[in-house]
């Protein structure tokens, strides 16, 4: 089973306890009859549910039997466990989980549409170029005519992908390779192509505000959690992926060490530039607490996230329909450029 099916599965256990702890049922006879229900999570629960009968606790079950979760997460758990809210941790960890995937979701519909359209006018320039032209090229030529350049620039094309294509593909498949590998292997590496990533026109403020929405509303679920606001530093540290985004963090996390509040840190950090996070925090500091405040910053922060992400699709979308009605044109007229002008000369024979 490959990691995003282990991650829905995870996430449907998650949510179906949440879901009985709702109505009232203690965490034990949540999983007692979430296991009774069926399904895949049905038969993930029976797990957890045996490993509680051995004398595990809830969070230390579903670590063995759901192993796709990461240890943040799990540390929500544990942290409710202590604090004695460990049912409000669930229903919260549901949420997340929830959230985390709709995200995704959103992104990759958003980009599929003009990513289709472009690899289908690819595909359609390609087999034009090398199939279907230099069967209707031959009467053409047989006149002793020259082609017409838009044809003559298609049968190079075709040449051209005939004799590179396949070096050129297995070039590129390396080249990605070696980055992805570069990127997990060396520090240094990874943080260059995540200060690239941020340096980017539009892409940049979205990975950047997409960063900080799940940041924000991960710290904000474990410290309602019961989770020290130390611990859930620390915890939130490991889960960013932009190498110079948990730079900034750490930074604040030191800071909060050395006894700095809060606001502070995060005004100095570099995580907020603007200013304006770091203000509703100090407001938090005086009266509500920072996981309400935290989940309104990841609220705020998801919105210019896909306020970006609608900026992109407005922008690929026609993009891409221009892409392949230009491929199109260009096709048509390299493809009936030369079968007109033979029936013309068939004509006048």
């Amino acid at each position: 089973m490959n990691s995003n099916r282990q991650r829905r599965v995870c996430g449907a256990v998650i949510a179906r306890l949440a879901e009985l702890v709702g109505t009232g049922l203690s965490s034990a006879d949540a999983v007692t009859v979430g296991a009774a229900c069926g399904g895949v999570a049905g038969r993930r629960l029976q797990s957890v549910h045996a490993l509680i009968k051995r004398g595990h606790g809830l969070p230390a079950a579903l670590r063995r039997a759901c192993p796709a979760l990461d240890p943040h997460e799990l540390a929500i758990l544990e942290a409710g466990e202590r604090s004695g809210v460990l049912a409000r941790s669930l229903e919260l960890l549901a949420d997340h989980l929830a959230s985390r995937g709709a995200a995704r979701k959103r992104i990759t519909q958003a980009l599929a549409y003009p990513v289709f359209l472009v690899l289908a006018a690819c595909t359609v320039l390609v087999v034009m170029s090398i199939v279907v032209l230099p069967s209707l090229t031959s009467l053409y030529l047989s006149t002793g005519s020259e082609l017409p350049r838009t044809t003559a620039w298609l049968l190079e094309f075709g040449r051209n992908i005939r004799t590179y294509g396949l070096a050129a593909t297995l070039a590129v498949a390396a080249l990605t390779i070696a980055i992805v590998l570069a990127r997990a292997s060396l520090t240094r590496v990874r943080r260059t192509l995540d200060r690239v990533v941020l340096a980017l026109p539009v892409f940049g403020p979205m990975a950047e505000a997409r960063g900080k929405a799940d940041l924000y509303r991960l710290l904000a679920l474990m410290l309602a959690s019961g989770a020290s606001l130390s611990e859930a530093l620390a915890l939130c540290t490991t889960t960013i992926e932009n190498r110079v985004l948990r730079g900034r963090f750490e930074r604040l996390r030191h800071r909060v060490r050395r006894g700095i509040p809060l606001a502070a840190a995060l005004r100095t950090s570099g995580l907020d530039r603007a200013g304006s996070d770091a203000g509703i925090l100090h407001t938090a500091e005086a009266g509500s607490g920072y996981p309400e405040a935290l989940r309104r910053l990841a609220d705020i922060a998801e919105v210019q996230a896909a306020d970006r992400l609608a900026l992109v699709t407005q922008a690929a979308e026609p993009a891409a329909v221009l892409f392949m009605a230009a491929v199109v044109a260009f096709g048509a007229l390299g493809l009936y450029q030369p079968v007109l002008e033979s029936s013309a000369l068939l004509a006048l024979q």
